[in-house]
C-alpha cells in the first residue's frame, strides 16, 4: 500500500513486476533516471524489457506517469496539448512510455 516515486525499471526473463491494487508506481521526474533507446519511438520507459521471456507487469495497482505535470498548454488553433519533454545532457530531450517491452516473448500486462 502506498504511493512508490521510481526511476527506470528492467524486467529481467520470469520476472513479474506485481503492484498491489493498493500501490501506485509513479514515474520519477528526474530525467537521468531513465535510459534511452534511440530505436524506440519514445525511447525510455518506466517498466522495460529487453529481449525477455514470461516477464510482465500484474496486480491491480496504478502505474503513474504524472501527464499533468507535463502538460505545459493548450493550442487553441489545433486544440491539441503541448507538451514538456523529459531533458538530460547526455540524451537530450524524450518522452517516457509506462510500460514498454522490445524482442520480449510471453509478456503479460494485466491491470
Amino acid at each position: 500500500m502506498g504511493v512508490f516515486l521510481s526511476g527506470q525499471l528492467f524486467l529481467r526473463s520470469n520476472v513479474v513486476l506485481f503492484i498491489d491494487s493498493t500501490a501506485i508506481l509513479k514515474a520519477s521526474m528526474n530525467a537521468s533516471l531513465f535510459a534511452r533507446d534511440d530505436s524506440w519511438p519514445y525511447q525510455s520507459a518506466l517498466v522495460a524489457g529487453y529481449n525477455v521471456m514470461n516477464a510482465g507487469v500484474a496486480g491491480g495497482g496504478a502505474v503513474d506517469g504524472q501527464a499533468p505535470m507535463f502538460v505545459t498548454s493548450l493550442d487553441g488553433p489545433t486544440d491539441q496539448f503541448k507538451f514538456f519533454q523529459y531533458h538530460s545532457q547526455e540524451a537530450g530531450d524524450f518522452r517516457l512510455r509506462l510500460v514498454d517491452f522490445k524482442s520480449s516473448q510471453n509478456v503479460i500486462v494485466q491491470t
